[in-house]
């Protein structure tokens, strides 16, 4: 990925089903970004979560 040749290199880590998942990451001020983009970040991370959410009704035990 070449994290070697970066200054303060960063990676993202996400849990998926078979492994892990590695990306590059990039520091951002919280000042430099908008709250539209901000807003759409949190629809996006809301809905992926949604998945993984099972109603109670729904457990089998």
């Amino acid at each position: 990925m070449g994290l070697d040749k970066l200054r303060t290199p960063m990676v993202l880590i996400e849990e998926r089903e078979g492994g892990l998942f590695l990306q590059a990451a990039v520091a951002m001020p919280v000042r430099d970004i908008t709250k539209k983009q901000i807003a759409q970040w949190i629809t996006r991370d809301e809905a992926d979560m949604a998945k993984f959410h099972t109603p109670a009704s729904k457990v089998n035990l």
